[in-house]
């Protein structure tokens, strides 16, 4: 019986229909439950009523966590809906869109609901149905349509005008006869298609390619202005958009009620009086506005009124007790249970290898797979008892639900005026704007980049793989070269030696560990791939490749010397746990070296709690451990006895020994010296070794050097991340108040961060006076070993509310509940330190908020401001985050580069210097000789001179931006599949293509096909058109000999004349069919 035959039985059971006879009788019920019977319990009276339910939790973390085990019953998410807080600080203040989203998702729901929500966001103000409707707006197919009545009516009714294209919903853009509306009351963007004055088309497309999805025939846009400041007379609740039928479920009412009142005195010490039924309902008043409805209050023990939830339904729940089970003692739940057993779980080898070794009656006994995210409490249900892996091992698991929101990071050549860049002829410049040559009357687009002397160079956007921007290991100005100088030329040169000779170094360091024996490890076994699928997460497909990169380096009889890099939180962690786990499988210890020791203790739960369902000893050794502890942990590492220690540089002290040990994982790499790094590596030679940095390297680099170097970059954030809102204010204890209760209320922690420990205690008093009812500790790295650790502890165990501290939190500290955090003089940090400290929160699916507080009356220095500037920027992930990961990218250069390395790349750039690198690499692997003379980096880029008039014009496409974007992602095409779907995108978005941006799609094009065909160079002149090539094979010229024209070869060159008709199309032809004979 699976968990859906279980409701289906269950909600027919008269029990469950007398009960819901009486509360409809009585309207209020009391319920004696545990909280991990709610679940079910609520989906059984939603099935069994035919109502919608509304679940009110004590804070928005008890309410996520309800809703995401509901979903996991049933796998139903369409009936479940999730009612945030409103947003009181943060940028999106205006918009609150999830909560617009709701209640536009709760008008057009077709089945019941169970929605969850706390009772602050229920009471917190709605406009009332009636306001919405009467500001809607209707547009039918033939209507007449005024753009600038339609513009200012879209604005009045709460939508954003965009100059560009639409990114999230709220938005809206017109460009002349075309309008996109991004509305709630639709899955996908709606566009408007106007004659004149009349509409001639609305569709619904794709965001994305801007690919139309459906026509319709009518739209109705309803407002979504929900900003009602103190307007009282047209706020309205929650409560007044729920049927009259709905059972209202409160979950432990005097924690509700208790939080309600604290929130409504903060409400009052802020002056906030915004709020109609917080500012103005007394708490009587409030619960009549509840009691309204049929109300089950939910508690966790027994009163006089209560009825036993668990005798009631005959349903009852199971202790997590995971006690004596991996030592195979009588494990009573199990072995005294007479009935079906339902086992969900993760680990199918190691469970079905316990129920051998216990004395079960296994045709009782169904296990099945069940991913650690879609897991649910047990209970039991008559005769059937469903269990998982919280319950057998202890597995700490948060359900989530998954949504398609990831996106690579790539730190891409993305460059605007005033930034610095190289051109690969001319050499170092300024990026002024875009613009046309003077005296010209050329419609072509024009890069213009500055030399020195105030020169000016005119670059076609055609031409953008010629320019990069300037990236180097300094915070000096670069200096400008001089245009037609020989300077440039020399850099260049030196350069180029300086590439080779590292590449040849690197290449050597290689074959020389590919020489060596180590230890050749086994495939996965059954355990493995228990531990692989219990992973509580989605892996994202760069953790993935890591995975498998590092499993067949371990399978391979050569030592593996890998360095694996990514952004704190994006999954490096995981790799290091199944390898570790695949060298203890293998019989071997293991040992994982961190910079601190709260990042130790960190670990040390990490790896507790993954390998929970194993037989695995897992040690940690640090200061936090008595002299006592430390010597019984080095007796069991040095006999062989521990399989798994963790450790700070203690664990390559000269009195620790592994006595087998088969893997080093070195974490946080960055924060230890070239003596230390080589320390560790000497006192366990052709042992496998995994090195982890936080600090990522350029997309350049890691593409120049991989193949000689085992790296590998995780680019992916995890699905669920979301960017972290960033706000820089002057010091105000109003928002430090209000910023901390709203994450308290939700059921969060929060950091607040003071760097001065001689001044800690001041800040500490400010805030326990600031927030009297929360519980307030203080972290430094001055305090004794006992007390920061126990401190640690009770705030990753919730005890404790906020954590006043130093940037002893910076590095590596995973604490998913904590997702404020404050930063007291901001300005005194440099911007990847800000960044690292940024990352500690928003580190679940649940919004972060980080807030950089500056003295008042402080005079900020240019570089401060700047810094401050481009973090407040820095928010989404993948696009602004780029520039506050630009200083992270410029130390990862250097970090792996050296210091002889990084003076050449200050002379022409790290996108150059990379692409040397490249060059060198792939002539040394190909055995060929090189040339320093003959480096030639526009091989793979051929030139291409038709004569053809090339651009975007202006009245197809006023923003220049989005010119730029669109010729760096046609020269980023690598096919002419692609080259057709970004000509689709952009038809779709501005219309048919004038001919002259035919000619950019028709250029780019043959680039690509002249790339494929090893071709060097083609050039048009009247109806000859010359063709270079690298190497003109006989395949080539005999395929080149199928055309009917007049050809002549000479050397590699050969020269067809075409006729001026159909030279385009015969053009394509032959290259076309010259890269399949290529293939």
């Amino acid at each position: 019986m699976v968990i859906q035959d279980i409701i289906n039985d269950a909600h027919n059971t008269d029990s469950i229909k007398n009960y819901l006879n009486e509360l409809e009788t009585s309207n209020v019920s009391f319920l004696e439950c545990r909280s991990s019977m709610l679940p079910i319990l609520s989906k059984l009276i939603n099935i069994s009523s035919e109502n919608d339910v509304l679940i009110i939790s004590a804070t928005e973390n008890t309410g996520t966590e309800t809703i995401n085990w509901i979903n996991n019953l049933t796998n139903q998410h369409k009936d479940t809906m999730f009612f945030p807080q409103k947003k009181e600080h943060g940028k999106n203040l205006s918009k609150n869109s999830d909560r617009i989203e709701f209640i536009s998702n709760l008008r057009k729901a077709s089945s019941t609901q169970i929605i969850v929500s706390t009772l602050i966001s229920a009471l917190e103000s709605l406009p009332s149905p009636s306001k919405l409707l009467s500001k809607s707006i209707k547009i039918i197919n033939n209507d007449s349509v005024n753009l600038k009545t339609l513009s200012e009516k879209l604005t009045n009714i709460g939508f954003e005008n965009k100059d560009h294209q639409l990114e999230s919903k709220g938005e809206y853009t017109i460009r002349g006869g075309i309008v996109d509306i991004f509305s709630y009351d639709y899955e996908n963007p709606l566009r408007i298609e106007l004659f004149g004055d009349t509409v001639e088309s609305i569709k619904e497309f794709d965001v994305n390619t801007h690919i139309t999805i459906k026509e319709l025939n009518e739209i109705t846009i309803e407002s979504i202005d929900y900003n009602l400041g103190s307007d009282y007379e047209n706020q309205s609740s929650l409560f007044e958009y729920l049927k009259p039928e709905t059972i209202v479920i409160l979950d432990n009412p005097d924690v509700i009620f208790q939080n309600l009142n604290d929130h409504i005195s903060n409400n009052i010490s802020l002056k906030n009086n915004t709020e109609k039924y917080i500012n103005q309902f007394s708490i009587d008043e409030i619960k009549s506005l509840i009691y309204k409805f049929k109300t089950i209050n939910i508690t966790q023990w027994k009163t006089d009124k209560s009825l036993n939830a668990e005798s009631l339904f005959n349903i009852s729940s199971i202790p997590v007790i995971s006690a004596s089970i991996q030592n195979n003692k009588h494990f009573t739940p199990l072995n005294d249970f007479d009935g079906k057993i339902i086992i969900q779980t993760s680990y199918i080898n190691r469970t079905n290898e316990l129920i051998n070794n216990l004395d079960l009656k296994l045709e009782n006994i169904d296990v099945q797979y069940t991913p650690p995210y879609k897991s649910t409490p047990g209970f039991v249900y008559k005769k059937t008892m469903l269990i998982g892996d919280r319950e057998l091992y202890g597995t700490k698991y948060t359900p989530t639900q998954f949504k398609n929101i990831t996106k690579e990071i790539i730190i891409n050549d993305e460059v605007k005026p005033g930034d610095y860049v190289v051109h690969y002829d001319h050499g170092i410049g300024k990026f002024i704007d875009f613009g046309k040559p003077p005296k010209t009357k050329t419609n072509e687009d024009f890069m213009i980049i500055e030399y020195l002397n105030e020169d000016k160079l005119y670059v076609p956007l055609a031409q953008i793989h010629k320019i990069s921007p300037y990236i180097a290991p300094t915070n000096k100005v670069p200096k400008l070269n001089s245009l037609g100088s020989e300077k440039w030329t020399k850099s260049k040169q030196k350069a180029q030696e300086s590439a080779l000779k590292w590449a040849r170094e690197l290449l050597s360091i290689y074959a020389e560990r590919e020489l060596s024996s180590g230890i050749k490890f086994n495939k996965d076994n059954d355990w493995e791939k228990d531990l692989e699928g219990s992973f509580p997460f989605k892996e994202t497909p760069d953790q993935l490749s890591a995975i498998n990169l590092v499993k067949n380096k371990m399978q391979n009889k050569n030592p593996m010397d890998v360095l694996i890099c990514g952004d704190v939180g994006f999954g490096k962690t995981e790799v290091a746990i199944r390898a570790a786990f695949k060298a203890v499988c293998n019989g071997k210890q293991v040992a994982v070296i961190s910079p601190t020791t709260i990042l130790t203790q960190q670990h040390f739960e990490t790896f507790k709690n993954r390998l929970s369902a194993f037989p695995v000893s897992i040690e940690y050794l640090s200061r936090f451990k008595s002299n006592k502890d430390q010597k019984s942990i080095i007796k069991d590492i040095n006999n062989g006895n521990l399989d798994i220690c963790i450790g700070t540089h203690r664990l390559i002290q000269n009195d620790i020994e592994f006595k087998n040990i088969g893997l080093l994982i070195i974490d946080e790499e960055q924060r230890f010296g070239v003596k230390q790094k080589e320390n560790i590596k000497s006192k366990y030679p052709n042992v496998d070794i995994i090195t982890m940095t936080a600090t990522p390297i350029p997309r350049t680099l890691y593409m120049a050097i991989s193949g000689i170097k085992d790296l590998y970059s995780i680019n992916t954030p995890p699905e669920q991340r979301l960017p972290v809102e960033t706000s820089i204010n002057a010091y105000d204890e109003n928002l430090i108040k209000q910023s901390i209760t709203q994450e308290l209320n939700r059921g969060g922690q929060v950091f607040f961060l003071h760097n001065r420990v001689e001044t800690i205690q001041i800040i500490l008093k400010q805030l326990k006076n600031l927030i009297p009812n929360a519980n307030i500790s203080v972290a430094h790295g001055q305090m004794k070993e006992f007390e920061l650790e126990k401190t640690m502890l009770d705030f990753a165990n919730k005890k404790i509310d906020i954590l006043c501290c130093t940037t002893i939190i910076e590095s590596g500290l995973d604490l998913p509940n904590v997702n404020t955090l404050i930063v007291n003089n901001a300005h005194r940090f440099g911007l990847s330190q800000l960044y690292q400290l940024r990352g500690r929160v928003g580190r679940s699916e649940k919004q972060g908020y980080s807030y950089f507080l500056i003295p008042k009356q402080t005079r900020l220095t240019y570089e401060s401001e700047k810094r401050l500037q481009a973090l407040e920027e820095s928010v989404e992930l993948g696009s602004g985050y780029k520039i506050a990961m630009r200083d992270l990218e410029i130390r990862g250069a250097g970090n792996i580069l050296g210091k002889e390395q990084s003076g050449y790349v200050i002379s022409i750039g790290l996108h150059l210097y990379s692409k040397l690198i490249s060059e060198a690499k792939n002539m040394l692997l190909k055995n060929e000789k090189p040339l320093i003379n003959e480096f030639d980096l526009d091989y793979e880029i051929p030139n291409i001179q038709l004569n053809l008039h090339l651009e975007f014009g202006d009245n197809y496409i006023s923003e220049q931006k989005i010119k730029f974007e669109l010729y760096k992602r046609l020269n980023l095409c690598q096919s002419l599949e692609e080259i057709e779907s970004v000509k689709k995108q952009i038809t779709n978005r501005y219309g048919k293509l004038y001919p002259e941006g035919e000619n950019v799609i028709f250029n780019s094009s043959i680039q690509i096909l002249a790339k494929n065909c090893d071709i060097k160079s083609i050039t048009k002149k009247q109806q000859i058109i010359e063709i270079t090539f690298h190497e003109l094979s006989l395949d080539k010229s005999l395929e080149i000999n199928k055309l009917n024209n007049k050809i002549s070869f000479i050397s590699n060159k050969v020269k067809i004349e075409f006729n001026e008709q159909n030279w385009k199309k015969e053009l394509l032809t032959l290259l076309q069919n010259l890269s399949k004979s290529n293939e």
